[in-house]
């Protein structure tokens, strides 16, 4: 997933958001920052292993891996 410096910085509030325990809030901030395009940045998220969903958006979380990424982030 390839993305510009501006949409980094969305992922990484919407990644931040989820890290601390607010899933709705996180899938707000994808739709808000990414518009049609959430879903692909949603599914290459979960495929990539840096949150996981147990069929509910409600239960979503951050893993290890996104925690990672949101470090990543971070310096942008």
């Amino acid at each position: 997933m390839q993305l510009n410096p501006s949409q980094g910085r969305v992922l990484k509030s919407a990644l931040d958001v989820l890290g601390r325990g607010d899933p709705k809030r996180f899938d707000d901030e994808l739709w808000l920052g990414f518009g049609d395009d959430c879903q692909s940045i949603w599914d290459a998220l979960i495929q990539g292993r840096y949150v996981e969903s147990a069929g509910s958006i409600f239960q979503t979380r951050l893993t290890p891996r996104g925690v990672q990424l949101l470090r990543r982030l971070a310096s942008l």
